[in-house]
């Protein structure tokens, strides 16, 4: 006879959870991915957008029309040259 404890199952105490509660947790869960989902993509969106499209749509975009790095290249091409030092 084995006496092995399955480590995965639920105390007994717990009982099975009803469908209805299993579908409100599953509900929870997509809703907060959204709710941290959605800002983080328009983020990344609104940067990889070119600016005139930007501009159009009120300072954001949901899906840039093509790629375009140029806030990223500006970015980098200042923080260069405010670390540069200035001549005396």
């Amino acid at each position: 006879m084995s006496t092995a404890v399955n480590p995965n199952a639920r105390p007994a105490w717990m009982g099975k959870p009803k469908p209805a509660m299993s579908a409100l947790k599953a509900l929870t869960v997509a809703v907060v991915c959204v709710v941290i989902g959605v800002p983080f993509w328009l983020i990344i969106a609104t940067s990889l957008s070119p600016d005139e499209q930007v501009v159009a749509n009120g300072g954001w975009s949901m899906w840039p029309r093509h790629l375009d790095f140029g806030a990223y290249t500006r970015r980098s091409t200042a923080a260069r040259s405010s670390t540069r030092s200035s001549p005396r």
